[in-house]
């Protein structure tokens, strides 16, 4: 039983219950009953691109993080879920497993690990399309998990590297776009006047502002990965520096003036990963399609070579409103990671600090 239907969904009413509201409120999680999940959509046939958007842009939530419609009431989006966590293969290989046609269920599964040659490179994902392709056609699978997406999983497991001096704040305020006019004043006050940098003056600063003013891929927005060892491994400037914007800013000075600014940027706050519960209505449907053609492969190769856990992925998204503190599941702090800015030089990050993560995470 969902409580937030308002009751059970009898047999006679599943599917035109479904029909109604599948294009309002998409988060309809597995229920212990075996009489009815939500994979019954897929008796609608594959391929319906106008639904999927549809119940995705359905899910899109306003700043206070609500899902809001008029008969079935507000939803606070943070409450446990159903999260699709990359690295946690227990989180979706279910639903794998469910979309696959009822006479492969079984068989796809016992016979790929017969195949382990075929799925030799982790980032190679061609081989399971050519492999399912010999039992059904590989295009259904990927639209019936689509289509399946939205309606299984309220959030995905994404992170953010930052460079704070204060971790508080983003528990008080979110995790927040970029303002470059804040980060101009910021970056002013800092380096102008420093007696560390005495050559330093307005007019630097302001050239380098100007250099950046058309910047539109940073203000106005902020980013989240969808695996952090990934982060760490290939994106570790924005934890040993901070803001991409203000490495910009230092990089043009020091070709003004001869200075090594991005080492006094390594002197404020600490590296920090945060944890959040990225609401499914904040990806566009591309997104979420580029994100399946991910992870069924990498199933595969898990499922061939006895893995829990499949390998990193170069994934992320770009939001525009921001994130509200309430999806901040929690934070921690790597200590060792290569920098991409020194030749991967191995940077350390020495703190008696473990990080936090909440209890709802």
């Amino acid at each position: 039983m969902y409580g937030g239907v308002g009751g059970a969904i009898s047999g006679d009413d599943r599917f035109r219950w479904m029909g109604q509201v599948v294009c309002i409120y998409p988060y309809v999680p597995l229920m212990s009953s075996t009489d009815w999940s939500p994979f019954h959509i897929l008796s609608f046939g594959p391929g319906h691109e106008r639904e999927i958007k549809e119940t995705i842009t359905s899910a899109r939530t306003d700043n206070h993080g609500k899902l809001t419609d008029r008969r079935l009431g507000s939803q606070n989006m943070s409450e446990k879920g159903n999260a699709f966590i990359w690295k946690n293969l227990a989180t979706w290989q279910g639903l794998i497993r469910q979309i696959i046609p009822d006479g492969l269920k079984s068989e796809i599964p016992s016979e790929i690990p017969k195949a382990r040659d075929s799925f030799e490179y982790i980032d190679d994902f061609t081989h399971f399309k050519k492999f399912y392709s010999e039992f059904a056609d590989y295009s259904l699978l990927e639209d019936a998990f689509l289509t399946a997406f939205p309606l299984s999983f309220r959030f995905v497991r994404m992170f953010h590297c930052c460079r704070p001096p204060n971790t508080e704040t983003y528990y008080c305020e979110g995790i927040r776009v970029l303002n470059s006019s804040e980060a101009n004043d910021k970056f002013r006050k800092h380096f102008l006047g420093n007696p560390r940098f005495p050559r330093i003056s307005g007019h630097h600063i302001d050239g380098a502002i100007s250099y950046m003013a058309d910047s539109s891929t940073r203000h106005g927005h902020v980013y989240f990965g969808l695996d952090d060892r990934f982060l760490i491994r290939d994106a570790g400037h924005y934890l040993i520096y901070g803001s991409e914007y203000i490495q910009s800013l230092a990089t043009f000075i020091e070709g003004e003036v001869g200075y090594d600014l991005k080492s006094e940027l390594k002197e404020v706050g600490k590296p920090t990963i945060f944890q959040v519960n990225m609401p499914v209505g904040k990806f566009e449907i591309e997104e979420i399609r580029k994100l399946v053609q991910n992870a069924l492969p990498a199933w595969a190769y898990c499922i061939a070579h006895g893995r829990n856990e499949p390998g990193e992925i170069d994934f992320a998204i770009v939001i525009r409103e921001g994130l509200p503190s309430e999806f901040i599941v929690g934070h921690y702090h790597p200590e060792e990671i290569p920098d991409p800015l020194r030749g991967r030089m191995i940077y350390k990050y020495r703190t008696g600090l473990k990080g936090f993560l909440r209890d709802n995470g």
